[in-house]
């Protein structure tokens, strides 16, 4: 057996109550652990195999050691983001700020257990018109630190403890054909107690489909985003037709059909197809956060070369610039001195390196790499 098909046996033994096969107890040798471990680890998921594999009575190793201590520490990591949100919630509706939790937040409850999903930090969004008062009720209230930089879409904050909240004022992707209906999203949420609002199912299931598809186009988006919406069409938390509806006015409803047919493979046991391979092996290989040389593979192919790909690093577009430095929106004649002030940071920010890098990537693309790729996306409908 692969490291793979052992991975998604224990998934599914953890959110579907899947008895494990004798084939996959017997196949879990310390060798082949060790590499289930690296596989699971990289899309964060080491803690739901540590739960299963805890229950196997399997011969000590280290790296089922480091599969059930994930287990413990998602637990913990849990209750922590858990008591944050808490008095996130708190504190803003005591404020008076109309606000929804997304992402993980919100997702955790349609797992067996919450613990198993886990998240890197906690997103909630609130009015752009409420957005400094709402920084300033977390800061005053519950001594949150932050820069105070206002980034495309959030604000980034800190709790004392560490906990890490992303305050979104908007939850747009860059994408315009997404974008157009994320932007009211807040006509899709409805109130659940006077200030914390709630998005609706079917909008809910949107939201999470289109996030992925940004993700995809930058290089993919882990396992644990393709397990949510299993969640959620296993438990029909959502109205198929309505989504349908979400998703063709967005021009994503053939990557949801992708999602759907690799969904059925990962966890209801189908056979896969060769569409279903190609979107495994592309997320697989990409990691939790997707591939950053699929990204500029992607990048490179779309923009029409190695050449035009770098300059448009260099001389970024206004569209593009305007997303980092948000002035623009209101004085688009400042594109010159935001060009020169992005090309200043770069040099004394400490990003040198890395766009070093990945203009070194960017040359070391082979274009049959690059054009391979964007082909399997148009094939999904990105």
């Amino acid at each position: 057996m692969t490291p793979e098909k052992i991975l998604f046996s224990l998934l599914r033994a953890a959110v579907c109550s899947e008895p494990v096969a004798d084939e996959v107890k017997n196949a879990c040798t310390p060798d082949m652990l060790k590499q289930v471990y690296v596989l699971a680890k990289t899309h964060d998921l080491a803690h739901i195999p540590g739960q299963v594999l805890s229950q196997l009575k399997l011969p000590e190793c280290e790296p089922l050691k480091r599969m059930t201590d994930a287990t413990f520490m998602a637990v913990q990591r849990y209750v922590q983001l858990d008591y944050e949100l808490t008095r996130i919630c708190d504190a803003l509706e005591q404020a008076k700020i109309p606000f929804i939790p997304l992402k993980g937040a919100v997702i955790r409850k349609f797992y067996p257990q919450p613990w198993m999903r886990t998240s890197c930090d906690i997103d909630v969004l609130v009015h752009e018109e409420d957005l400094e008062r709402a920084v300033e009720t977390l800061v005053s209230k519950l001594s949150y630190t932050t820069d105070h930089k206002k980034k495309y879409h959030d604000v980034w904050l800190f709790s004392p403890s560490g906990i890490h909240l992303e305050l979104h004022f908007s939850i747009l992707e860059t994408m315009e054909n997404i974008d157009q209906l994320l932007s009211r999203v807040w006509e899709f949420a409805a109130p659940v107690t006077p200030y914390r609002y709630a998005l609706s199912s079917d909008f809910l299931a949107f939201h999470l489909l289109a996030h992925m598809s940004y993700h995809f186009t930058g290089g993919g988006c882990g396992i644990r985003s393709l397990l949510d919406i299993f969640l959620l069409r296993e438990q029909k938390v959502y109205d198929e037709a309505v989504l349908r509806g979400y998703l063709a006015q967005c021009g994503i409803e053939k990557f949801y059909d992708a999602v759907v047919e690799l969904i059925s493979v990962w966890f209801q046991g189908a056979a896969p197809t060769p569409l279903a391979e190609k979107m495994e092996n592309y997320l697989l290989t990409g990691g939790m956060y997707g591939s950053e040389k699929k990204r500029i593979a992607i990048q490179q192919q779309r923009k029409g070369g190695k050449l035009k790909y770098l300059l448009d690093r260099l001389f970024m577009p206004y569209r593009e610039l305007k997303i980092r430095y948000r002035v623009l929106e209101k004085c688009p004649i400042l594109y010159p001195v935001m060009l020169v002030r992005r090309w200043i940071e770069l040099l004394f920010g400490g990003r040198l390196s890395r766009s070093l890098t990945e203009a070194k990537t960017a040359l070391k693309t082979q274009k049959g790499q690059s054009e391979e790729i964007n082909d399997f996306l148009r094939q999904i409908g990105l």
